[in-house]
């Protein structure tokens, strides 16, 4: 292994000891459910999380890590991985024992302390028993300007309906932190940290991520009315899409309950041109800019200054040292745009409202399909720009829809989804382009419907499917059936035996064509 400088945080021989079964063993175990098929140990765990704890010592952003650790991306990885699967509780649970063994005590505790929140919600202790602890400072004490209370984290977590852990968390990673005291001098939230935390708590409603719920409240040019104001129109915007599905749904089932037939034009009329929208709120949890993908985009873009984004999304790829203007039909897309993100227009790709040969270069990154007419789309972007870059997809080449084992074997209703989809060829001709390969990485940060070739389980996770558009196209019986099928293969190792070639690749073609005119 690489020698690397050592940091005060970095742990010693003796205490990597103590923990290295934990995490080896978890590490096997991971491989051996398919979620690492093939994936040599490229990253020490030592070193991971030397890492995670330097982060925990200076309280620096993942991305500052220094660049003799892993890339961030990966130890943020594990870290996510970590907790949720309640690594960091085992190792907390070994060392408590292994404290208690050392000072002569039982390895388990034989009793407990329940502190006055606990007791007050049990149904067996006596009323006359309860009381409040005053250490725990539930009840508000010193009172903001105006006379009203700054709540602890207690009485706070139970009036906004998370749990106090919520709090701590919200409070490590710096996204909301109690700035205020109370008069026996313990942390309580100030009125500007409520407001915070319920811009917080409502974004993350609203299907926000924890990254772009930090840029969206940190923004300083925003204030708690412009929140507002925001907040509103999405929830609004949403209502009005259920209600429209709702009322589609009650369409169908009045046809069906006559015997009339429905065709699939109105069984799909519940997504037609909103599907986008649908897929819209959880777009920013798995969809992000692949540094590898992008550097091929932005190197097709040339010296141009000028940049149109067709079909611009929250912005993925949007090269930030260039004059970018982005268009994009769908609000709840441009609802999450980061703040600082290149302007965006409400626009379709089949009418730019702008005149010819208005910029440099105009690119459209994996958003062709989603439009009702692609070669008109297509069109629009050569006469607005003088040079044309689009990310698609390839159905020319004789048997596609066996290059990816997932539409392979589990899912062929994929084939019927870009069944009107136009050609590579035609599309070309209708700009005047080449194409050249895209490669997808095995690592791909992108949550697109290809990224995760070499790591099946991912497929499994709802919402993951849930930024793909594939998924809602294809209908939740053959989602059902095709999420099902997967994983009974990869408990069998029945994956693992079909797919054994895919191990030792960094990188796969499995369609992605970069078309530049």
């Amino acid at each position: 292994m690489t020698r690397h400088r050592p940091y005060p945080s970095d742990l010693s021989d003796a205490r990597w000891e103590l923990i290295e079964p934990t995490l080896t063993t978890w590490r096997a175990e991971r491989r051996g459910k398919g979620l690492d098929i093939g994936r040599p140990p490229e990253h020490d765990l030592r070193r991971l999380m030397g890492a995670i704890l330097y982060v925990d010592r200076t309280g620096i952003a993942w991305r500052y890590l220094p660049h003799d650790f892993p890339p961030w991306e990966t130890v943020y990885g594990y870290f996510a991985a970590w907790q949720k699967e309640g690594i960091f509780d085992q190792l907390n649970g070994l060392l408590r024992r292994l404290v208690r063994e050392a000072e002569g005590r039982d390895s388990e505790p034989t009793a407990c302390v329940l502190d006055a929140q606990s007791v007050k919600t049990s149904a067996n202790v006596p009323a006359t028993s309860q009381g409040i602890d005053r250490q725990e400072n539930r009840r508000p004490q010193a009172p903001y300007r105006g006379g009203h209370p700054r709540p602890a984290p207690g009485c706070l977590a139970e009036l906004a309906g998370v749990s106090v852990r919520t709090l701590h968390h919200y409070d490590e990673i710096r996204l909301v932190r109690p700035s205020a005291r109370t008069a026996a001098g313990y942390r309580a939230y100030s009125a500007g940290d409520v407001e915070r935390l319920r811009e917080v708590l409502a974004y993350r409603r609203l299907g926000f991520g924890l990254r772009e719920v930090a840029e969206l409240v940190g923004d300083p040019s925003t204030d708690t009315v412009a929140h507002l104001r925001r907040l509103r129109g999405l929830l609004l915007e949403r209502r009005d899409r259920t209600d429209a599905m709702v009322a589609a749904i009650d369409r169908e089932l009045e046809a069906r309950a006559k015997g009339l037939k429905v065709t699939p034009e109105e069984q799909l009329e519940m997504l037609g041109a909103r599907l986008y929208d649908a897929i819209g709120g959880a777009y920013t949890a798995t969809r992000r800019t692949e540094p590898r993908i992008a550097a091929q985009i932005w190197d097709a873009l040339g010296d141009a200054q000028m940049v149109l984004n067709v079909g611009a999304g929250t912005g993925s790829y949007e090269p930030a040292d260039r004059d970018v203007t982005a268009v994009e039909p769908s609000a709840v897309m441009r609802g999450q745009r980061p703040p600082g993100s290149a302007p965006c227009v409400a626009a379709a790709a089949e009418s730019l409202p702008f005149e010819d040969h208005s910029f440099d270069v105009a690119m459209a990154v994996s958003t062709v399909h989603h439009w009702g007419d692609p070669i008109a789309g297509l069109r629009e972007m050569r006469r607005v720009a003088r040079r044309v870059v689009v990310l698609t997809f390839d159905t020319d080449e004789p048997g596609w829809q066996d290059r990816f084992w997932l539409t392979r074997d589990y899912l062929p209703e994929f084939a019927a989804v870009l069944a009107k989809f136009p050609s590579l060829g035609g599309m070309a001709d209708a700009i005047g382009a080449r194409a050249e390969p895209v490669p997808i990485p095995w690592d791909c940060t992108d949550g697109l419907f290809e990224a995760y070739w070499r790591r099946p389980a991912a497929y499994l996770e709802d919402h993951v499917r849930r930024a793909m558009s594939v998924w809602t196209r294809v209908g939740p019986e053959a989602e059902q059936r095709a999420v099902q099928s997967l994983g009974d293969d990869l408990d069998s190792g029945r994956w693992t035996e079909r797919n054994r070639d895919l191990a030792d690749l960094d990188a796969a073609d499995l369609g992605l064509r970069l078309l530049i005119a």
